[in-house]
C-alpha cells in the first residue's frame, strides 16, 4: 500500500475521534475528502485488524468507523475489517502494523505499556472511579502526554475508544484478598498487572486473548480479568463459574495507524 498521506491520516483521525465511545472528544462533522481534487486515481485499501468479536464495543466501533470512511470519501478509501484475530492475534498485531502487514489496529491500553512506559499509568488499579474521570483525564494534559509518548516514526495514535472497567472471574468466589493466594491468572503483558496479582499472592501469566478460553478450559490458568463485553462475547462464563464485580481497572483501546509506505 502506498503512503496514505497526511490528509487521509487527519481525516481518519477526525472520524476515529468522532465515534470515541463514552468520551467528550470534539465530534465535529469530518471534512469531506475529495479524491479527484487530491489526485487519487484509485481506491485506497486500509486493513483494520482486531482481536475481539464484532458485537463488542470495539467491534461495533470499527464497523461504524469503516462505514463513515466509505461515506466521507465516496468509496475511495475502504476500511477492510478483520475481527476475532483472523489475521493477527494481540501478541502479533503490533509487529504487523510496524511492518505494514496491516494499516490499522486498536490494541488495549495495557498492550502499549511495554513499548511506551507512560501508558502503564492506565493499568494502575482503582486509578479511576468511573468513565467520567477517564474522560476528564484523557481530554486534558494526561491524554496529551500519553499520545505524545507514541513516538514511533511510522505510527500515529488517533483516538481512545472505551471498553469500560475490568472484573475478576474464577471457578471459586473471590471476595477477600486472601482468596487470590496461589491462584494462576491470565493477564495482558504489563508490569503493573504483574505487580497487581503479585500483591494479591497470585501468579500471573500472559496469553493471547483469543487463546484465553482454551487456557481456562484446560485449567492452565484458574482465573482472569476482563470487561463484561469481553467475558460475554468470548463465552468465558462457560469455563468460569464466579465473577466479582470489582471495577478495579480501566480498559480502553488505542486506535493506531501506520502512516508509512
Amino acid at each position: 500500500m502506498k503512503s496514505l498521506g497526511w490528509l487521509i491520516v487527519f481525516l481518519l483521525a477526525g472520524l476515529a475521534i468522532s465515534i470515541a465511545v463514552g468520551f467528550g472528544f470534539s465530534a465535529k462533522e469530518p471534512v469531506h475528502y475529495d479524491a479527484e481534487q487530491e489526485g487519487l486515481d484509485k481506491k485506497v485499501i486500509i486493513r483494520f485488524s482486531h482481536v475481539v468479536a464484532e458485537n463488542t464495543p470495539k467491534g461495533l466501533a470499527v464497523s461504524r468507523f469503516a462505514q463513515l470512511v466509505r461515506e466521507k470519501t465516496d468509496g475511495m478509501v475502504e476500511i477492510r475489517v478483520y475481527p476475532n484475530a483472523t489475521l493477527f492475534d494481540d501478541e502479533k498485531e503490533f509487529q504487523a502494523l510496524q511492518t505494514g502487514k496491516v494499516e490499522m489496529i486498536a490494541p488495549a491500553t495495557s498492550k502499549l505499556s511495554s513499548r511506551y512506559p507512560a501508558w502503564m499509568i492506565m493499568d494502575l488499579p482503582y486509578a479511576f472511579k468511573n468513565e467520567s474521570e477517564v474522560k476528564e483525564a484523557m481530554d486534558g494534559r494526561l491524554g496529551q502526554l500519553l499520545f505524545k509518548a507514541i513516538n514511533d516514526e511510522n505510527i500515529k495514535g488517533l483516538a481512545l475508544w472505551d471498553n469500560g472497567f475490568k472484573q475478576m472471574t474464577a471457578n471459586r468466589p473471590l471476595i477477600d484478598p486472601e482468596d487470590f493466594k496461589q491462584m494462576k491468572f491470565r493477564i495482558m503483558a504489563s508490569p503493573i498487572l504483574q505487580a497487581q496479582f503479585r500483591a494479591l499472592g497470585a501468579k500471573a501469566e500472559s496469553y493471547s486473548f483469543n487463546d484465553l478460553y482454551r487456557q481456562l478450559q484446560f485449567k492452565n490458568v484458574e482465573g482472569e480479568e476482563n470487561t463484561l463485553s469481553n467475558i460475554y462475547s468470548k463465552r468465558l462464563y462457560q469455563v468460569q463459574r464466579h465473577m466479582t464485580v470489582s471495577n478495579h481497572g480501566y480498559l480502553g483501546y488505542i486506535v493506531l495507524i501506520n502512516n508509512c509506505s
